[in-house]
Parts: structure tokens; C-alpha cells; sequence
């Protein structure tokens, strides 16, 4: 497995340059630990800890590691209902110096914002999102509704669904919001 192969190279060189020769394999392995919800946060806590102390490509590796572990630890705590840890993680994946994953971050805080009766401010991140993620139309839908702009929101739905959103249940929810707010394309 490959904890049990990173452990047997941990400590050894590589071929990359310094500081990734001593670093690769602990960033491997705080990566593969931090994938199991319960092993995440002592994990983020190794990861974090070299931030600092790496350049090169073995700051390119961790800063994607620390991502990917924040959004799958932020992603269990909010399966537990732990709103206050699903911040902690999200603030952490923020951070993290990562190309990938940066639209995935937003999204999640703009739900959030959302969450937290701060309308506006999702709605002017799931705006730009929209394009790239059809999924992000859906909850701009609901946060228009929450403006109290049902036509708006009905247009993000119907937006939704031409983009491609894969939410189970937007065609009977569009179906059931024009009958409420009217059929008006």
C-alpha cells in the first residue's frame, strides 16, 4: 500500500532538488493520512508546518496537498453538522498556495455566506462562479429567492438546467416554481 511505500523511502533522497529530496515522501504520506476524515486535522497540522520550508516543487506539491485535505476535512465536518470546523478547514484550503481547487474553495464559502444570511455577498461570488461550475446556478436561484426576486431566481434554475447542473431534482423544482411564481421564460 502506498503508506507502507512511503514510509520505507521516508528519509531517503531523491532525485528532486532540495528541499522536495527530504520532503516529497512526508508530504505523500500527511496527504494519503489526511484523505481518512479522522486522520485530517493531524495531518493538516504536518502539512502546515512546512509551509515555510519548502520552494520549489515541493512547495507546489504541498500547497495542493494542503488543499485537498482542507476541502475533504471540510466536506466530513459539514456531513457532521460542525459548522464552526467546516470554516476552520475552508480558512485552511483558502490559504493553501494551490492552482487547483480555488473555484471548489469559493463555492463552498459562497454557501456559506449564504448560509449565514450574507445574500449579497454569495450572490456575488456564485455570479462569477456560474459559468464554470452549472451547479453554482442552483444556489444563486435560492439566494435571489431569499432577495425575494422569485423571477430572477426561477432564471438561475432554468440557467441551471441548460448548463447541465446534475442536481437530482431541479426539473421537478423549476416544474413546481412556475407554477408558484408563473411560467414566464
Amino acid at each position: 500500500t502506498a503508506p507502507k511505500v512511503l514510509a520505507d523511502v521516508g528519509g531517503q533522497r531523491c532525485p528532486f532538488p532540495p528541499p522536495a529530496d527530504r520532503q516529497a515522501t512526508t508530504i505523500l504520506s500527511a496527504l494519503i493520512e489526511g484523505l481518512n476524515p479522522r486522520l485530517a486535522s493531524k495531518s493538516l497540522d504536518r502539512l502546515t508546518a512546512l509551509a515555510g520550508k519548502s520552494s520549489g516543487a515541493a512547495a507546489v506539491l504541498l500547497g495542493a496537498a494542503i488543499r485537498v485535505v482542507a476541502l475533504e476535512a471540510a466536506d466530513e465536518a459539514y456531513r457532521k453538522n460542525n459548522v464552526a470546523q467546516v470554516r476552520r478547514f475552508l480558512a485552511t484550503a483558502q490559504a493553501a498556495n494551490a492552482r487547483i481547487g480555488s473555484d471548489e474553495v469559493a463555492y463552498d464559502l459562497a454557501l456559506l455566506d449564504l448560509t449565514d444570511g450574507k445574500v449579497d455577498a454569495a450572490i456575488a461570488q456564485l455570479e462569477r462562479l456560474a459559468p464554470k461550475l452549472p451547479e453554482a446556478f442552483v444556489p444563486l436561484g435560492i439566494a435571489y429567492e431569499r432577495q425575494g426576486d422569485p423571477q430572477k431566481a426561477l432564471e438561475q434554475w432554468r440557467r441551471a438546467r441548460k448548463a447541465g447542473s446534475r442536481f437530482a431534482l431541479l426539473a421537478d423544482w423549476i416544474g413546481a416554481k412556475e407554477r408558484i411564481y408563473g411560467d414566464q421564460p
